[in-house]
């Protein structure tokens, strides 16, 4: 499911999981107010979640790229790009720029190691095909011959 199917559900359905308060038999009863937040707060998870395996999807993509075609996996320039304009979003959206520091880093760190196993296996020449995620019938990624160790 995409993200913007995730974001297309109707206001009365439970995300996925279902939703806490009266549906949960472990919460104590609450005020509407506090499980309609918890709700919002329930649907903005879920669509973190298909927007985060969106991204994989697509770094995947790029490190079978870059494996193909003899690319380094880290692109310092691009990192440096990605943290200024990080920042910048999360002072403008009042996000704690530390905690969006850290979250960058950790999903920076998951990439990398999504893109040395890439690496990994193009040194074995075992074939690479990373589906696209936007259109999963699509052609493949090309396949990725032996290559060092990379970074995205």
């Amino acid at each position: 499911m995409l993200y913007s199917e995730a974001m297309d559900w109707p206001a009365a359905s439970p995300p996925v999981g279902g939703i806490l308060g009266a549906d949960n038999p472990v919460e104590p009863a609450m005020p509407e107010e506090i499980l309609a937040l918890r709700r919002s707060i329930d649907n903005i998870d879920a669509a973190m979640v298909y927007l985060l395996a969106q991204r994989f999807q697509a770094t995947g993509q790029i490190g079978a790229i870059k494996a193909s075609a003899g690319l380094p996996a880290s692109d310092l320039g691009r990192e440096a790009w990605q943290i200024a304009r990080l920042t910048a979003i999360a002072e403008e959206a009042g996000l704690d720029v530390n905690f969006a520091a850290a979250f960058r880093a950790f999903v920076t760190a998951e990439v990398i190691r999504h893109h040395e196993h890439l690496a990994a296996l193009a040194a074995l020449a075992v074939p690479i095909v990373a589906a696209d995620p936007v259109a999963p019938d699509a052609p493949a990624a090309p396949t990725a011959p032996a290559a060092a160790n990379r970074r995205h």
